[in-house]
């Protein structure tokens, strides 16, 4: 089945191994499509994202190692579209009181960078950054000003707003989540969107598929707001995430020579809350990685960059929001114009709220046929290769591989210069400073 050695395999009792093949046989069966998450070597039953590696050294206990593997083991058989099979939980206690198989795991539960240091050495990083950084100054002075002078009575607007709560799981949640209401805060803080209205259908959201023939299919017909509940932590305290994702067909070219443009450009709108359910800040990203934005709540104030090395990114005014807000979208490049509190639309198109994962925010669920339809749009490597950007030739010197491209949640690198990844679960403690410190 092309499946790990049995030297590389995460060393458990041979009357587990009927266990390990059910998952390893699921893994050969989807070994040409993308799953989310990361898998951990010799483990096919075990699925990790950076907020879950960064968890493992907390893990002190085998009643802690058991939380976690059960929450590594929910990933899987969410990514592999299995139930969790009877034979599972004695597997996962077997490992969670075998230190050796543990101190295995331990060294193997990591992520990935975006990053590629091969690419930087091969670029001369630390002079070709100079140039990058000062592209990135310019780029952050023209959205300041831009933001400033923004003016909704300027042009009319088309609105697209999230349709509450269909298509959700009522499954338990895993330990350390339990009783967050992971319905109710998407319906409460999912943004609308506005749109220059009849911009063309560049500007008009839609849904993602990928044909049982390859083809990759955007229907503008049927949009959606792709979602799912992600964690993090700030200030040595778990937080709640709320992401949302609307793509469009396509960036249009400005010109001869605009190397942005290319087929699919999506916004991801992301909201982190405190487990009470209070906003501590709201932030955004094209869906390839690039335009990252800050928005502090009320009640925090942002960090500038501490390292020389790292890049700036836009920090957007304080936003005191007890619900979603507005988000004003500029007509082709889909540039995020302006945040604005929400109100009711006069008439808006309805969206259907599409979760995609579950396992992220702790709750246990199979994927739905819509969720698998997101999935397949990206290659392994985890991104839409029908997506290509000419930027890329440019780029490369600042080690991410394929810049512009559109790409999977857990695969979005948002500097250029420095590191910095969109799913870092302690983001924030680099971005913002909490009250009274």
């Amino acid at each position: 089945m092309g499946a790990l050695s049995a030297c590389t395999q995460i060393p458990v009792a041979p009357d587990h191994h009927a266990c390990t093949d059910i998952y390893r046989a699921a893994e050969y069966r989807a070994a040409h499509s993308y799953l989310p998450y990361t898998p951990i070597a010799g483990a096919a039953f075990l699925r990790v994202d950076r907020q879950l590696a960064s968890q493992i050294p907390r893990a002190s206990t085998p009643e802690l190692r058991l939380q976690w593997l059960r929450w590594a083991n929910a990933m899987a058989n969410e990514a592999l579209a299995l139930g969790a099979p009877s034979c599972i939980d004695p597997l996962l206690q077997h490992l969670a009181n075998d230190k050796r198989a543990w101190q295995k795991l331990v060294a193997r539960a990591t992520v990935p960078a975006e990053y590629r240091t091969s690419l930087r050495a091969l670029g001369l990083y630390p002079v070709t950054r100079l140039a990058f950084l000062a592209g990135v100054n310019r780029e952050l002075a023209h959205t300041a000003e831009e933001q400033a002078a923004f003016s909704d009575d300027a042009m009319a607007w088309q609105l697209f707003a999230p349709a509450s709560g269909a298509g959700w799981h009522t499954s338990p949640v895993l330990e350390g989540v339990n009783g967050v209401a992971w319905s109710s805060l998407f319906d409460r803080w999912a943004p609308q969107f506005a749109l220059p209205s009849g911009s063309g259908a560049a500007n008009l959201p839609g849904s993602l598929v990928r044909t049982g023939e390859g083809q990759l299919r955007f229907d503008g017909r049927d949009p959606r707001v792709y979602v799912y509940p992600s964690l993090g932590w700030f200030n040595g305290r778990q937080t709640l995430q709320l992401n949302y994702q609307i793509w469009f067909l396509e960036r249009p070219a400005q010109g001869p020579l605009d190397f942005l443009s290319g087929t699919l450009d999506g916004l991801h709108w992301r909201v982190h809350l405190t487990m009470g359910g209070e906003p501590i800040a709201f932030d955004a990203m094209h869906t390839c990685g690039c335009w990252y934005q800050l928005y502090p709540a009320a009640g925090y104030v942002a960090l500038a960059p501490e390292s020389f090395w790292q890049e700036p990114h836009y920090v957007g005014p304080i936003q005191a929001l007890s619900a979603g807000p507005r988000l004003y979208l500029s007509a082709d490049t889909h540039r995020l114009l302006a945040v604005r509190p929400s109100a009711p639309p006069q008439a808006a198109v309805s969206m259907p709220m599409t979760p995609v994962q579950w396992a992220s925010g702790g709750v246990v669920g199979p994927l739905t046929a819509d969720a698998i339809h997101y999935w397949s749009i990206f290659n392994r490597a985890g991104r839409v290769p029908e997506s290509l950007r000419s930027e890329r030739f440019f780029f490369w010197p600042m080690g991410v591989p394929a810049a512009g491209s559109h790409r999977a949640p857990g695969h979005h690198a948002v500097a250029f210069t420095g590191r910095r990844h969109f799913d870092d679960p302690a983001i924030l403690d680099e971005l913002i400073q909490a009250p009274g410190r």
